[in-house]
Parts: C-alpha cells; sequence; structure tokens
C-alpha cells in the first residue's frame, strides 16, 4: 500500500483526542479516482473509553457529505489496529474521516489513511 501524499490535506498523525469530533484526514475535489482506507491505533484505550469512527464521502456532486462507514468501540481492545472499509473515491470526490471520544480519559490515537 502506498501513503497518499499529494491529495490528502494530510496523511497521518497523532491525534489527542477531545470529546469533538475532530477530522483526522481529508480530500477535496480529487483529480483521479481512489480507494482509501483509514486505520487508527487503539491500543492506548483502557476499560471506561468509547470510541466512534467515522468515514464520509462525496461524489463532488453533492453539497454535503454522506457517512460511508461508523463504527464504536469500547473499553481495552485486544486487537488495536481498526481499519475501515476500503472507499472507493471517484474522481472530483470528497473523502473525510473522523473520530470522536465519547467516554473516559482522552486518549492518543495514531492513524493513516492509506491508498491501496
Amino acid at each position: 500500500m502506498t501513503a497518499i501524499t499529494t491529495q490528502l490535506s494530510t496523511n497521518s498523525g497523532t491525534k489527542t483526542a477531545d470529546g469533538t469530533e475532530q477530522t483526522l484526514g481529508s480530500t477535496t475535489n480529487l483529480t483521479t479516482g481512489a480507494i482509501l482506507v483509514l486505520h487508527v491505533d487503539t491500543s492506548n484505550m483502557v476499560d471506561g473509553d468509547v470510541l466512534e469512527l467515522r468515514v464520509y464521502t462525496n461524489d463532488g456532486v453533492n453539497a454535503s457529505d454522506r457517512l460511508y462507514q461508523f463504527a464504536s468501540f469500547a473499553h481495552g481492545q485486544g486487537s488495536t489496529e481498526k481499519v475501515s472499509l476500503p472507499c472507493a473515491v471517484e474522481s472530483g470526490g470528497r473523502y473525510k474521516a473522523s473520530l470522536k471520544q465519547t467516554a473516559g480519559t482522552n486518549r492518543d490515537y495514531y492513524w493513516k489513511v492509506m491508498q491501496l
């Protein structure tokens, strides 16, 4: 897999949760189509934590983004690498991935968006 470096405004990093929905990686008006996958490391989660991950997409024609995938994870995680479904984004389309910690102590999450 190759990391997207030219079409994502950000393609990897560490995000400290703050209780709000926070954008991880996003695109606007892709010049060519892409299949994108979000990876989030949840190894810092402990019992009492709840994390929500969202992926949005847009075909570039409609004004608002549409929720493509939602997942919620609670407590310490045995399998710490969370991976989204592959998301096909057509030329001119948009993509956005976000996280929101809704319970527990705000944690640091390493994340990356990869292109298949």
